[in-house]
Formats: C-alpha cells, structure tokens, sequence
C-alpha cells in the first residue's frame, strides 16, 4: 500500500528489479474504508492524509484488500492514520490474529488508544511496547500477537 505516487513508482521498480513475485502493490491509501480523501504529497517519508492536501487519494481497508487471504504479520507505520486503518481490518485481526507491528508515535493518545482499539477487536492479543535504539528516538511501536490455546 503506498499512496504517494513518486513512492509508489520507486516502490514499484524495487519490486521489478529484485524480482519479488509473491507481492501485491496497491497504489492507494489504507484507510477504515473506500473514500477518497485529501493527501499531502510530499514524494518522501513524510506524506500524509490531510484536511489541507493539494492532491485527492482513493483509500481502501484492509479488510477489503486481503479478503480471506491468510495473513501472518502485519507492519502499519501510516503517518497517523494507524486508528483507520486498524478498524478497517477488523475481520483480519479478530479472524486471521496475524502478528502486529504498529507505529504508535503519531499522535499523543496511540500509546493508549491503539492497544485499547486492538483489544477491543480481539482480545486475546498480548501487546508489547517497543522503542528502537535509533534516530529518530521518537519511534514507539506496539508488538502483538496471540498465543494460542495449545500452548498456554
């Protein structure tokens, strides 16, 4: 899922070049449904969904990406919209439980709200909070996964 269309075409060739073949890119922005929202293009790292953005993007939920594809892990590092893009998987995450990585630095109340919206969905999952030894020192990630009943 990649929104930005510089990012999108880079992405794009990375994938031709070293030949990655089991890999679906979607050039739209993940969101809690299909709408289509303001964008900020920055053509980097720092492209958002915005109120303000110059250009219209198409979104998509996960949910209806994946379908019933199975799906063991899941990184979700979305430039704040991490909240709409987890409620629209909730069929994935109360079904599939796949293992979590999800950005949890965008917005003063990820710390609490983004466990609290994963339990809500499913809550078997056991969260861990995690921030990388690096720079930026503001990356704060939320690791999760069920354990199954067998080996409880």
């Amino acid at each position: 899922m990649e929104p930005d269309k510089k990012n999108y075409t880079k992405l794009k060739a990375f994938v031709e070049q070293n030949q990655i073949r089991k890999c679906t890119l979607v050039n739209k922005a993940i969101w809690s449904a299909a709408c289509t929202l303001n964008f900020s293009q920055k053509g980097g790292r720092m492209s958002y969904l915005a109120s303000e953005g110059k250009v219209s993007v198409e979104t998509v939920s996960l949910d209806e990406v994946v379908g019933k594809a199975p799906l063991t892990y899941l990184k979700m590092d979305v430039e704040g919209a991490e909240q709409e893009a987890l409620t629209g998987c909730k069929t994935i995450l109360a079904e599939q439980a796949p293992k979590l990585f999800v950005a949890a630095y965008h917005h003063d109340g990820d710390l609490w709200q983004i466990p609290e919206l994963i339990r809500s969905i499913n809550p078997d999952y056991k969260l861990y909070l995690r921030r990388h030894p690096y720079v930026p020192c503001w990356e704060l990630n939320i690791f999760g996964k069920v354990v199954s009943q067998e080996k409880k």
